[in-house]
């Protein structure tokens, strides 16, 4: 890839889905993905280094500064970031972390914690809760008022304790009436 292609390299990728970029980059030399991956911006390249198969991701990554991976592992889902996290060595790992904010670094290392075949490994720590108490219309509130990173399919039901009392499929969700309880 020539400097001179960039800009119109930026402009064609402006339209192209992470998942066909990361494609793309699976088929090419590292230089060239490398490349291609400093011609997109933070949450692009985040959306595309999740896509991107390990053995490229690690390649990749290897060229990233760990600032700019740190930014990226901000934008991605959780469990998403842990995986290519987990792909790092151990002071790699460190000098991402140093550019972590505290919260999120202890999100990260909690998961990093969980087998990677486990539940915990697997899940994302994103759920959305609201008291049994609440209504249909209540929790379609929190549902909208609320940042995700991982879709979200069901909203739980939660006593005064936050133990849980039941749940609701969002599909579920949106056919009840807006005056029903959750739980």
């Amino acid at each position: 890839l020539a400097a001179s292609q960039y800009t119109a390299i930026k402009e064609m990728l402006a339209d192209v889905e992470p998942a066909d970029i990361a494609d793309l980059i699976g088929d090419m030399k590292t230089e060239d993905a490398n490349k291609i991956f400093s011609l997109l911006n933070i949450e692009e390249a985040s959306d595309v280094l999740a896509e991107v198969e390990p053995q490229d991701a690690d390649e990749v990554m290897e060229k990233i500064s760990p600032a700019r991976l740190a930014k990226m592992f901000l934008e991605m889902a959780p469990d998403d970031a842990v995986d290519l996290i987990s792909g790092l060595d151990e002071d790699e790992q460190r000098e991402v972390f140093r550019f972590l904010p505290p919260k999120k670094l202890v999100e990260l290392q909690t998961l990093l914690g969980y087998d990677v075949d486990s539940a915990g490994g697997i899940m994302t720590p994103e759920l959305l809760s609201v008291l049994g108490t609440a209504s249909v219309h209540e929790a379609l509130e929190a549902f909208a008022n609320t940042e995700f990173e991982d879709p979200i399919f069901v909203v739980y039901a939660v006593d005064a304790n936050k133990r849980l009392i039941g749940y609701v499929p969002v599909s579920e969700l949106l056919a009840k009436p807006r005056g029903a309880l959750m739980a």
